[in-house]
Protein backbone atom coordinates (compact mmCIF):
# COMPACT_ATOMS: atom_id res chain seq x y z
CA UNK A 1 0.00 0.00 0.00
CA UNK A 2 1.46 3.34 -0.94
CA UNK A 3 -0.15 6.39 1.40
CA UNK A 4 0.66 10.17 0.48
CA UNK A 5 0.51 12.87 2.76
CA UNK A 6 1.15 16.60 2.43
CA UNK A 7 1.55 18.85 4.94
CA UNK A 8 0.59 22.81 4.50
CA UNK A 9 4.36 23.26 3.90
CA UNK A 10 5.01 21.29 1.56
CA UNK A 11 6.54 18.58 2.89
CA UNK A 12 5.95 15.60 1.37
CA UNK A 13 5.55 12.24 3.68
CA UNK A 14 5.54 8.77 2.14
CA UNK A 15 4.41 5.57 3.80
CA UNK A 16 5.79 2.47 2.15
CA UNK A 17 4.44 -0.80 3.07
CA UNK A 18 6.43 -3.87 1.52
CA UNK A 19 5.86 -7.47 3.21
CA UNK A 20 8.18 -7.64 5.93
CA UNK A 21 9.29 -3.62 6.23
CA UNK A 22 8.12 -0.62 6.56
CA UNK A 23 9.63 2.92 5.38
CA UNK A 24 9.29 6.33 6.39
CA UNK A 25 10.65 9.25 4.31
CA UNK A 26 9.94 13.03 5.63
CA UNK A 27 10.90 15.84 5.28
CA UNK A 28 11.68 18.63 7.90
CA UNK A 29 11.43 18.66 11.64
CA UNK A 30 9.01 15.82 12.30
CA UNK A 31 7.85 13.43 15.10
CA UNK A 32 6.11 9.98 14.20
CA UNK A 33 4.01 8.23 16.56
CA UNK A 34 2.56 5.60 16.53
CA UNK A 35 -0.56 4.36 17.50
CA UNK A 36 -2.31 0.94 16.39
CA UNK A 37 -0.99 -2.52 17.02
CA UNK A 38 2.08 -3.74 15.36
CA UNK A 39 2.47 -6.98 15.56
CA UNK A 40 -0.27 -9.80 16.98
CA UNK A 41 -3.75 -8.62 18.45
CA UNK A 42 -2.47 -9.17 21.54
CA UNK A 43 0.83 -6.79 21.38
CA UNK A 44 0.79 -3.26 21.01
CA UNK A 45 4.48 -2.67 19.69
CA UNK A 46 5.69 1.29 19.92
CA UNK A 47 7.60 2.75 17.63
CA UNK A 48 10.05 4.04 20.59
CA UNK A 49 10.55 0.22 21.43
CA UNK A 50 11.72 -0.95 17.88
CA UNK A 51 15.25 -1.09 16.76
CA UNK A 52 15.78 2.47 15.62
CA UNK A 53 19.78 2.08 14.93
CA UNK A 54 19.49 2.05 11.12
CA UNK A 55 17.72 5.69 11.33
CA UNK A 56 19.19 8.30 9.17
CA UNK A 57 18.30 11.71 9.38
CA UNK A 58 19.79 14.51 7.50
CA UNK A 59 20.75 16.35 10.75
CA UNK A 60 21.46 15.52 14.59
CA UNK A 61 20.38 12.12 15.94
CA UNK A 62 16.91 10.74 16.07
CA UNK A 63 15.40 10.99 19.81
CA UNK A 64 13.34 8.54 21.24
CA UNK A 65 10.47 10.17 23.47
CA UNK A 66 12.09 13.61 22.98
CA UNK A 67 12.21 16.11 19.76
CA UNK A 68 15.12 16.59 18.04
CA UNK A 69 15.59 19.74 20.29
CA UNK A 70 15.30 17.84 23.71
CA UNK A 71 11.93 19.09 24.12
CA UNK A 72 8.47 16.64 24.53
CA UNK A 73 7.11 15.58 21.69
CA UNK A 74 3.92 17.82 20.70
CA UNK A 75 2.06 18.73 17.22
CA UNK A 76 -0.53 21.58 17.47
CA UNK A 77 -0.30 22.49 21.31
CA UNK A 78 -1.08 18.12 21.90
CA UNK A 79 2.28 16.70 23.65
CA UNK A 80 3.57 12.93 22.76
CA UNK A 81 4.79 10.46 25.66
CA UNK A 82 6.04 7.95 22.65
CA UNK A 83 7.50 8.73 19.42
CA UNK A 84 10.72 9.68 17.72
CA UNK A 85 11.80 12.97 16.68
CA UNK A 86 13.83 13.93 13.92
CA UNK A 87 14.73 16.71 11.58
CA UNK A 88 15.39 17.49 8.05
CA UNK A 89 15.67 14.40 5.27
CA UNK A 90 14.83 11.11 7.59
CA UNK A 91 15.16 7.54 6.41
CA UNK A 92 13.79 4.76 8.74
CA UNK A 93 13.82 1.40 8.14
CA UNK A 94 11.82 -1.24 10.63
CA UNK A 95 12.23 -4.78 10.42
CA UNK A 96 8.92 -6.60 11.01
CA UNK A 97 9.77 -10.01 10.58
CA UNK A 98 6.24 -10.56 8.84
CA UNK A 99 4.34 -10.79 11.80
CA UNK A 100 3.02 -7.01 12.00
CA UNK A 101 -0.48 -7.04 10.99
CA UNK A 102 -1.01 -3.17 10.51
CA UNK A 103 1.47 -0.25 11.12
CA UNK A 104 -0.27 3.47 12.36
CA UNK A 105 2.10 6.70 13.25
CA UNK A 106 1.35 10.54 13.43
CA UNK A 107 3.60 12.67 11.64
CA UNK A 108 3.60 16.07 11.80
CA UNK A 109 5.93 18.99 12.41
CA UNK A 110 6.95 19.50 16.01
CA UNK A 111 5.85 22.44 17.96
CA UNK A 112 9.28 23.12 18.68
CA UNK A 113 10.41 23.18 15.11
CA UNK A 114 9.87 27.03 14.87
CA UNK A 115 11.09 28.63 17.63
CA UNK A 116 11.41 32.22 16.90
CA UNK A 117 9.83 35.04 17.32
CA UNK A 118 9.53 38.06 14.86
CA UNK A 119 7.73 41.59 14.83
CA UNK A 120 6.15 43.15 12.26
CA UNK A 121 6.98 46.65 12.35
CA UNK A 122 5.34 50.17 11.39
CA UNK A 123 8.43 52.74 10.64
CA UNK A 124 7.45 56.50 11.27
CA UNK A 125 9.34 59.38 9.30
CA UNK A 126 11.61 59.67 12.38
CA UNK A 127 12.66 56.27 12.40
CA UNK A 128 10.48 55.53 15.39
CA UNK A 129 9.63 51.58 15.10
CA UNK A 130 5.70 50.53 16.83
CA UNK A 131 4.89 46.98 16.89
CA UNK A 132 1.67 46.37 14.75
CA UNK A 133 1.80 42.15 15.61
CA UNK A 134 4.12 39.39 16.65
CA UNK A 135 4.74 36.22 14.88
CA UNK A 136 5.43 32.96 16.28
CA UNK A 137 5.44 29.26 15.92
CA UNK A 138 1.62 29.67 15.24
CA UNK A 139 1.67 31.99 12.64
CA UNK A 140 3.09 33.21 9.28
CA UNK A 141 5.25 36.13 8.19
CA UNK A 142 4.04 37.37 4.30
CA UNK A 143 0.64 36.10 3.86
CA UNK A 144 -0.82 39.18 2.27
CA UNK A 145 2.06 39.32 0.08
CA UNK A 146 1.99 35.94 -0.71
CA UNK A 147 -2.22 36.02 -1.31
CA UNK A 148 -2.02 39.68 -3.18
CA UNK A 149 1.44 39.77 -4.87
CA UNK A 150 1.34 43.29 -3.56
CA UNK A 151 3.99 44.52 -1.71
CA UNK A 152 4.03 45.02 2.28
CA UNK A 153 4.26 48.32 3.82
CA UNK A 154 5.56 46.96 6.95
CA UNK A 155 9.14 45.51 8.23
CA UNK A 156 9.57 42.41 9.90
CA UNK A 157 12.05 42.16 12.52
CA UNK A 158 13.15 38.84 14.39
CA UNK A 159 13.45 39.38 17.66
CA UNK A 160 13.97 36.42 19.42
CA UNK A 161 16.69 34.26 17.20
CA UNK A 162 15.26 30.76 16.44
CA UNK A 163 14.05 28.33 14.17
CA UNK A 164 11.45 28.68 11.33
CA UNK A 165 10.28 27.26 7.74
CA UNK A 166 9.94 28.92 4.28
CA UNK A 167 7.86 28.14 1.47
CA UNK A 168 8.02 29.54 -1.93
CA UNK A 169 5.08 31.48 -2.54
CA UNK A 170 4.56 29.83 -6.20
CA UNK A 171 4.15 26.42 -4.46
CA UNK A 172 1.63 28.38 -1.77
CA UNK A 173 -0.30 29.93 -4.59
CA UNK A 174 -0.20 26.46 -6.30
CA UNK A 175 -1.89 24.61 -3.04
CA UNK A 176 -3.91 27.25 -2.51
CA UNK A 177 -5.64 26.87 -6.53
CA UNK A 178 -5.50 23.03 -5.86
CA UNK A 179 -7.19 23.18 -2.59
CA UNK A 180 -10.44 24.70 -0.70
CA UNK A 181 -10.03 23.48 2.32
CA UNK A 182 -6.46 24.77 2.52
CA UNK A 183 -7.91 28.43 1.60
CA UNK A 184 -10.82 28.34 3.52
CA UNK A 185 -7.96 27.44 6.57
CA UNK A 186 -6.07 29.89 5.47
CA UNK A 187 -8.61 32.70 5.54
CA UNK A 188 -10.16 31.42 9.02
CA UNK A 189 -6.16 32.02 9.87
CA UNK A 190 -6.08 35.61 9.02
CA UNK A 191 -9.39 36.69 10.76
CA UNK A 192 -8.57 35.12 13.90
CA UNK A 193 -4.65 36.30 13.63
CA UNK A 194 -6.14 39.78 12.66
CA UNK A 195 -7.71 40.27 16.31
CA UNK A 196 -4.72 41.40 18.00
CA UNK A 197 -3.78 43.90 16.10
CA UNK A 198 -6.90 45.13 16.11
CA UNK A 199 -7.18 44.84 20.23
CA UNK A 200 -3.73 46.63 20.48
CA UNK A 201 -5.31 49.62 19.34
CA UNK A 202 -7.62 50.03 21.82
CA UNK A 203 -4.56 48.12 24.26
CA UNK A 204 -2.02 51.07 23.68
CA UNK A 205 -5.04 53.83 24.06
CA UNK A 206 -7.08 53.05 27.28
CA UNK A 207 -4.42 50.77 29.22
CA UNK A 208 -1.50 51.51 31.31
CA UNK A 209 2.00 50.91 30.45
CA UNK A 210 2.32 48.18 33.14
CA UNK A 211 -0.99 46.23 31.90
CA UNK A 212 0.38 46.48 28.25
CA UNK A 213 3.99 45.23 29.29
CA UNK A 214 2.55 42.36 31.54
CA UNK A 215 0.81 41.17 28.49
CA UNK A 216 3.63 41.28 25.97
CA UNK A 217 6.04 39.92 28.21
CA UNK A 218 3.34 36.38 28.40
CA UNK A 219 2.16 36.89 24.99
CA UNK A 220 6.50 36.28 24.24
CA UNK A 221 6.71 33.23 26.78
CA UNK A 222 4.04 31.46 25.34
CA UNK A 223 5.55 30.92 22.19
CA UNK A 224 9.15 30.12 23.08
CA UNK A 225 8.12 28.10 26.41
CA UNK A 226 11.41 28.64 28.05
CA UNK A 227 11.84 30.50 31.45
CA UNK A 228 14.71 32.61 30.17
CA UNK A 229 13.70 35.44 27.11
CA UNK A 230 16.34 37.26 25.35
CA UNK A 231 14.31 40.81 25.84
CA UNK A 232 16.40 43.98 25.55
CA UNK A 233 14.27 47.34 26.33
CA UNK A 234 14.53 48.68 22.80
CA UNK A 235 12.71 45.53 21.99
CA UNK A 236 9.95 46.18 24.79
CA UNK A 237 9.87 49.51 23.38
CA UNK A 238 8.73 48.34 20.38
CA UNK A 239 5.91 45.96 21.60
CA UNK A 240 4.48 48.30 23.93
CA UNK A 241 4.96 51.39 21.91
CA UNK A 242 6.78 53.95 24.47
CA UNK A 243 9.66 55.51 25.55
CA UNK A 244 12.63 53.63 27.02
CA UNK A 245 12.52 55.58 30.14
CA UNK A 246 8.83 54.35 31.15
CA UNK A 247 9.54 50.67 30.07
CA UNK A 248 12.28 50.87 32.30
CA UNK A 249 10.58 52.07 35.43
CA UNK A 250 7.43 49.78 34.69
CA UNK A 251 10.15 46.67 34.29
CA UNK A 252 11.80 47.71 37.75
CA UNK A 253 8.36 47.53 39.54
CA UNK A 254 7.88 43.92 37.80
CA UNK A 255 11.54 42.65 39.34
CA UNK A 256 10.41 44.70 43.10
CA UNK A 257 7.23 42.78 43.17
CA UNK A 258 9.18 39.72 42.71
CA UNK A 259 7.44 39.10 39.37
CA UNK A 260 10.57 39.07 36.71
CA UNK A 261 14.56 39.06 36.74
CA UNK A 262 15.69 41.41 34.39
CA UNK A 263 19.55 41.99 33.66
CA UNK A 264 21.75 42.24 30.55
CA UNK A 265 19.36 41.78 27.90
CA UNK A 266 17.91 38.72 29.82
CA UNK A 267 14.39 38.63 31.09
CA UNK A 268 13.07 35.43 33.62
CA UNK A 269 9.78 35.00 34.59
CA UNK A 270 9.75 34.15 38.51
CA UNK A 271 5.74 34.91 38.68
CA UNK A 272 3.55 34.14 36.19
CA UNK A 273 0.45 33.85 37.60
CA UNK A 274 1.09 37.05 39.59
CA UNK A 275 2.25 38.40 35.66
CA UNK A 276 -1.04 37.41 34.69
CA UNK A 277 -2.86 39.35 37.05
CA UNK A 278 -1.25 42.56 36.04
CA UNK A 279 -1.73 41.85 32.26
CA UNK A 280 -4.65 44.08 30.78
CA UNK A 281 -7.56 41.73 29.89
CA UNK A 282 -6.39 41.87 26.03
CA UNK A 283 -4.46 39.03 26.97
CA UNK A 284 -7.18 37.00 27.54
CA UNK A 285 -8.07 37.74 24.26
CA UNK A 286 -4.58 36.82 22.83
CA UNK A 287 -5.03 33.57 24.54
CA UNK A 288 -8.49 32.96 23.28
CA UNK A 289 -7.05 33.79 19.68
CA UNK A 290 -4.34 31.00 20.25
CA UNK A 291 -6.37 28.46 21.05
CA UNK A 292 -8.80 28.97 18.07
CA UNK A 293 -5.45 28.93 15.64
CA UNK A 294 -3.89 25.82 17.34
CA UNK A 295 -7.31 23.94 18.30
CA UNK A 296 -10.12 25.36 16.58
CA UNK A 297 -11.55 25.82 20.78
CA UNK A 298 -10.64 28.89 23.12
CA UNK A 299 -7.36 28.23 25.39
CA UNK A 300 -8.18 29.86 28.92
CA UNK A 301 -5.29 32.42 30.48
Amino acid sequence: TNLNFMTYFNNDTFFKLPPNVSRLWFSAMACAFLGAPLCAPAATVRLDELDLAAMNAGWGKPQPNRAITQKPLAIGGVKFAHGVGTHAESYVTIQLDGKATSFSAKVGVDDGASNAVASVVTLLQDNRAFEVSSVGYESVIGLFPALTGLPTQTQTVVQLAGTGFRLPMAVFRQRLDESSRLMSRVLAYLQISSSPAERSIVCNAVHHLPNRLARWLLVTHDRVDVPVMALTQDYMCVMVGALRSSVSLAASGFKSDGLITYSRGRVTILDRAGLERRACECYRGDMADLGKLLHGTETKA
